[in-house]
């Protein structure tokens, strides 16, 4: 490495050699300056408006889809002892953008985990695990994966990670969040922390957050709300009401890089009790954060969280919601379940399509294709062992075709075998774009 770029820590320093690709003239001087080096951030430029921007258009693939073995093969991603010249690089990144899709909540909840943890026993900062209660989670079946990864992370075990009952639209059952709370005290374990979700992974389920509330409030449980997906709706009148009695959390996560469709990465998590992230979390590092600064130091807010060095993300949300203000981001909320309901309505009436829930209450869209072959005959557990092939398939060949990205899963809680799922959230999806999923839905499956 350049010694420049090692003490600077400039990235493009490591760009810095003259076009011809020869070690022995490298650049002198800063590396903004140098003539080569602006032209190729010029070109880079132009090359991410032309591929990424201008070409953002239904008539272009969504990938190019190539098998992990034949990209390796395509891309040349030896480094080499030797600089390579500029034309290269270019060329690279051109290989790469080709090649790619044109499209941290988990660490957020796990985050509230550590809080709640400290603020029950704040002991656990000094002598970790030993400090001995037998701490346990709860949250839905169908809530997202990272309480299971938290519970692991944090050392409290995935044993300790229990899930509650969901209803048939995949809300958490408030009652038996109750028994499940009530049968731990019974057995000598210590429940910490409830986790209810504002727009589950696969079904968008809402969970009914006032009953939640009140009942970690009678047998005094940290309650955190899982707004990572859905807590977009807050933004909109229409569909606040999706997150009544969030107020009441403990603390909630917020991703606003999903349904805000905001740049990757940005979440948030806010905890109501003012103090409890320094408490739990602060080391007063000497190098860092002195008293006696010439500024008012509440500002140094990096003793409130595990990291130390990290991006300023939340400026992304700041200029999305400073360019579109409280109207434009409630429009855009808006706009999305609009669509929804109207891809809703259309699988509803189309033969070879069905629901796999009535309604939804978020904008997952979740619906089995049935192939013609397979229409009008009895649904035994052959039939939808049939089924569950067919989602694998037509999701194969909209891949190597490039028409679609769509996901499919299972939900086995439910006994759902194979299903599509589609996510909405883009503003500038129209109804079309929505007529355009059936179509192709059929024209990939039709034979199946």
């Amino acid at each position: 490495m350049h010694k420049k770029a090692l003490f600077k820590g400039v990235f493009i320093q490591n760009l810095g050699y003259h076009g011809n690709g020869t070690s022995e003239k490298k650049m002198e001087g800063d590396a903004f300056s140098n003539k080569e080096t602006q032209k190729l951030l010029q070109d880079l430029h132009s090359m991410m408006i032309k591929e990424l921007v201008a070409m953002e258009t239904k008539e272009v693939n969504v990938c190019n889809f190539k098998q992990p073995e034949k990209l390796m093969a395509d891309l040349d991603l030896e480094i080499g002892d030797e600089p390579v010249n500029n034309d290269t690089v270019l060329k690279l990144c051109k290989s790469v953008i080709d090649h790619s899709i044109k499209t941290g909540g988990s660490f957020a909840n796990m985050l509230a985990m550590h809080i709640a943890r400290y603020k029950a026993e704040p002991s656990v900062k000094k002598v970790g695990l030993r400090a001995g209660k037998q701490f346990v989670l709860l949250t839905s079946a169908e809530a997202h994966y990272s309480i299971a990864k938290g519970a692991n992370f944090l050392g409290f075990g995935t044993d300790n990670a229990i899930r509650v009952d969901t209803d048939d639209r995949g809300r958490m059952v408030p009652d038996d969040l109750d028994k499940k709370l009530q049968q731990a005290k019974d057995k000598g374990e210590v429940p910490l922390f409830v986790m209810g979700t504002t727009g589950t992974t696969v079904l968008g389920a809402c969970d009914d957050l006032n009953a939640i509330a009140d009942i970690c409030q009678r047998h005094g449980v940290w309650f955190h709300v899982d707004a990572a997906w859905g807590g977009g709706v807050i933004l909109s009148e229409k569909y606040k009401h999706l997150m009544d009695g969030v107020h009441r959390a403990d603390s909630v996560a917020w991703n606003i890089h999903k349904m805000s469709t905001g740049l990757i990465q940005s979440s948030i998590l806010l905890v109501k009790e003012k103090g409890l992230l320094e408490q739990a979390n602060q080391f007063r590092a000497e190098y860092l954060f002195q008293p006696d600064k010439h500024y008012d130091t509440a500002f140094d807010i990096g003793d409130k969280t595990v990291q130390c060095g990290r991006k300023v993300d939340v400026l992304k949300l700041w200029t999305m919601w400073k360019a579109r203000g409280d109207v434009g981001m409630a429009e855009q909320i808006d706009k999305a379940f609009e669509n929804a309901q109207y891809l809703t309505d259309r699988l509803r009436s189309t033969e070879g399509f069905r629901l796999v829930i009535p309604e939804f209450q978020c904008t997952n869209i979740s619906f089995w294709y049935i192939p013609p072959r397979l229409r009008g005959q009895p649904e035994t557990t052959e039939w939808w062992e049939q089924i569950s092939k067919v989602a694998p398939q037509i999701k194969k060949r909209m891949m190597e075709n490039g028409s679609m990205m769509i996901g499919y899963n299972p939900l086995t809680p439910k006994g759902f075998v194979n299903f599509f799922r589609v996510i909405i959230t883009n503003p500038m999806s129209t109804h079309a774009d929505m007529d355009f999923i059936l179509e192709e839905m059929e024209r990939l499956g039709k034979d199946l």
